[in-house]
């Protein structure tokens, strides 16, 4: 493996399956156990520069048990909450995220929430599909993001999706026409 695929599984065997009745997947993503371990291991020398900073240079808090439970315990959440991304895969018309997924070219409603430094985009196709997915998520590979971005764009210019102030800035939506233009 290069060290530029360390970041994403790329066995074909790990691919995932498009949805019942949907088109084969075309681009997906999904991220290693080795990249979050590693960044996971990473958060344990700089806490501890952290709190050894914080004592004043004293590393007599290394002796106490309970600050390394819950060093260990912020390892643990940030390799399950952060480092580890959402298993994304999209076909032409479609986008999986985990178990759930939509239809790009039928979106009803495109939301966006600022989450720190990321946007949780939350899509709601006619059928009522629903899913939520941070934008960083989609965009660890280009060609999932292409594919994602060309179906909100038109969903929202050609099918009126309803889109939020958020969504419009941060990915530049353009803004729906008014009803009453039409």
């Amino acid at each position: 493996m290069s060290k530029d695929h360390r970041h994403r599984v790329t066995s074909r065997a790990m691919k995932p399956l498009p949805p019942d009745g949907e088109g084969p997947v075309l681009a997906w993503f999904k991220s290693s156990a080795y990249h979050a371990v590693i960044t996971a291991a990473w958060m344990i020398p700089l806490m501890v520069v952290g709190l050894t900073a914080e004592q004043g240079g004293s590393v007599e808090w290394m002796k106490l048990w309970p600050v390394w439970a819950f060093v260990l315990l912020f390892v643990v959440a940030m390799y399950f909450g952060v480092v580890r991304s959402a298993e994304c895969s999209a076909g032409v018309e479609w986008l999986r995220v985990g178990n759930k997924w939509v239809r790009l070219y039928e979106l009803v409603e495109v939301t966006a929430q600022k989450r720190d430094l990321d946007y949780l985009l939350a899509l709601k196709d006619g059928a009522g599909r629903e899913l939520k997915v941070r934008d960083k998520d989609l965009q660890n590979d280009q060609d999932v993001w292409d594919l994602v971005y060309n179906g909100i764009l038109h969903s929202v210019i050609a099918g009126e999706a309803e889109s939020n102030r958020a969504a419009r800035s941060a990915f530049d939506l353009p803004r729906q026409k008014p009803h009453w233009m039409e």
